[in-house]
């Protein structure tokens, strides 16, 4: 697996209207959230995994900068600086097998590349992806669209209760989305009464993170079987034009049932 910035031709360089960079910033303020310390951008695509949660995430930046490679390093300390070129008419990124840089006409930011094996992240292949979270399209449990309003509430819960856990309980056709504390004593329905297309009683845990990044509009949520007790989970949004992806593998986990109802 290529975690280097390989294939980038020397000089290369485009240049960004104010709107397009802002939602390249938005990009990126979604790879800090889900806490990808280095950002590995190959032909105009991220594919690469979080540093702290089991999330991998893909991200089609080329309606943005095209088939560009580069490296953004240490995307926690260096984005705050990148955000500022947000005020200017244009930016101007350009890239080496070395370093990148950015400029706003006034000030240059330039990044040279760490050494292979200090990057953080790798960068994983279509085929890799599709090896990693195998999608069998025709065991599809469950699709259903997450409104705006509804992450806005979960980003809530995930900042007062952060020992919350997000789940999917699925009870006999339907299924609800809600958010549990540790004994499950304390719950919160975000989605009740979802239609699936199997019978199942049991319950996934997914990452409350990834429902509460900064999108336009709604999230799509499916859910799919596999031929083992594992269900890989796909969360897609959009940021402008760029299509984002992340995908997530959870353990189906039989429900207790307390009077023939599941505790949640």
């Amino acid at each position: 697996m290529a975690t280097d910035a390989g294939g980038i031709e020397d000089g290369e360089s485009i240049k960004l209207s104010k709107k397009k960079y802002k939602e390249l910033m938005r990009c990126l303020s979604i790879m800090k959230i889900l806490e990808c310390n280095d950002v590995v951008i190959r032909h105009g695509f991220i594919r690469e995994k979080s540093y702290n949660y089991p999330i991998l995430t893909e991200m089609d930046l080329t309606p943005l900068i095209g088939n560009m490679s580069l490296i953004i390093p240490d995307l926690k300390n260096n984005l705050k600086d990148l955000k500022d070129f947000s005020k200017g008419k244009e930016v101007s990124i350009s890239a080496t097998d070395k370093l990148c840089s950015f400029s706003d006409g006034k000030t240059s930011l330039q990044y040279p590349y760490p050494q292979e094996e200090d990057i953080n992240q790798e960068f994983y292949s279509e085929e890799e992806l599709i090896s990693m979270v195998p999608i069998n399209t025709g065991k599809l449990i469950l699709s259903t669209d997450i409104p705006k309003m509804i992450s806005k509430r979960m980003k809530v819960v995930m900042n007062k209760f952060p020992a919350y856990l997000l789940q999917v309980v699925f009870e006999n056709n339907t299924a609800c989305i809600s958010a549990t504390n540790a004994s499950k004593d304390a719950y919160i329905r975000f989605m009740p009464l979802i239609s699936i297309n199997e019978e199942l009683n049991h319950t996934i845990n997914l990452i409350i993170v990834s429902f509460t990044i900064d999108c336009d509009e709604k999230m799509m949520l499916e859910i799919f079987g596999t031929d083992s007790n594992i269900v890989i989970s796909k969360l897609s949004a959009m940021v402008g034009d760029v299509k984002i992806k992340m995908y997530m593998r959870s353990f189906l986990i039989e429900n207790e049932l307390v009077d023939g109802k599941p505790v949640h």
